[in-house]
């Protein structure tokens, strides 16, 4: 596995970018928040039924979520609703398709 930086990863110290994490296992966001804590990101952590209604209020730069059978749907609600915010799926269903449009 990568060591993750420690430091503030290259961003600007006055610069905050809000990262919204969903996922239906409390003990994976909570371990996933620690992992990328680090000055400058604003972490932001939701079930999948709260996920959408966070996204519209706290308008994160970007939404690391974990995909159940719903949550590509609510990628797509958040994405529609703030179309500059940046996905991040996190599977290990090696069927999802991680490669984007050609």
């Amino acid at each position: 596995m990568q060591n993750i930086p420690t430091r503030n990863a290259g961003l600007r110290d006055d610069v905050n970018v809000s990262v919204l994490l969903f996922d239906n296992d409390p003990g994976v966001l909570k371990a996933l928040s620690g992992a990328l804590a680090r000055p400058g990101l604003d972490i932001v952590t939701a079930t999948p039924e709260s996920a959408v209604g966070i996204a519209c209020r706290h308008r994160p730069g970007i939404v690391v979520a974990m995909p159940q059978p719903d949550g590509l749907d609510l990628l797509e609600q958040i994405v529609a609703a703030n179309p500059s915010t940046r996905v991040v799926k996190v599977s290990s269903d090696c069927s999802l398709d991680c490669h984007g449009p050609d």
